[in-house]
């Protein structure tokens, strides 16, 4: 149940199957995406998108926790170094 055909004009090939019209381009030698394909590639890229998005907010939450415990650690440093000069 295919039925085919060519469209001089859009230079793509026309092919019905099961009760959709698909384009295919004999140029690159693949299909064009349909409606239902495209969505469904623009969900995956949101997705993709909003993972990475969150990831980096991760990143930025663990960069500015170490940023504090390097702080505290050079805060306590300079205590003991403080402490240590009042003992001797």
């Amino acid at each position: 149940g295919m039925i085919w055909g060519h469209s001089r004009a859009l230079g793509l090939d026309l092919c019905w199957v099961e009760g959709r019209l698909r384009f295919y381009d004999p140029a690159r030698g693949e299909w064009l995406r349909n409606f239902e394909e495209t969505i469904a590639e623009l969900g995956t890229e949101r997705t993709a998108r909003a993972n990475a998005e969150a990831r980096l907010a991760e990143l930025e939450t663990e960069r500015a926790a170490r940023a504090n415990a390097e702080a505290r650690v050079a805060e306590l440093e300079a205590e003991l170094r403080r402490l240590q000069g009042a003992a001797d």
